[in-house]
């Protein structure tokens, strides 16, 4: 994988971040947690993340190992497979406290410039 691949992944990731957050500008935990049109479309949103995540190649995954990566790509697994177990309250303390780290840290690799190890 080429760097701007991976370059290309994490923009898709911050993008949908962009989007969880426009789905819950001004959203109390109550109405997310009662609007399904609204927590469905974040838990969707959360998946491709976690999807996404899978395809940023390892090694590049290990020179930036201050990210959860393994955490997050475990979040869409928990969505696909426990989907009748997501606890609401998880996934908008996850979105609430999580998500604005993760972007900022994305968008420092972004500006500082991708840090990609050549595999051999």
């Amino acid at each position: 994988m080429r760097p701007d691949d991976a370059e290309k992944h994490i923009e898709e990731i911050l993008r949908l971040i962009g989007e969880i957050e426009v789905f819950l500008q001004g959203v109390s935990f109550d109405e997310f947690e009662h609007n399904r049109s609204i927590n469905y479309s974040v838990l969707y949103a959360l998946l491709l993340i976690g999807e996404t995540v899978k395809r940023i190649p390892p090694s590049f995954r290990t020179a930036h190992s201050n990210i959860p990566w393994k955490e997050i790509a475990g979040t869409r697994d928990v969505l696909i497979h426990d989907y009748l177990e997501t606890d609401l309250e998880i996934v908008w303390k996850t979105v609430q406290d999580s998500l604005p780290v993760l972007k900022n840290d994305l968008l420092r690799i972004l500006n500082e410039g991708l840090d990609f190890p050549h595999e051999s």
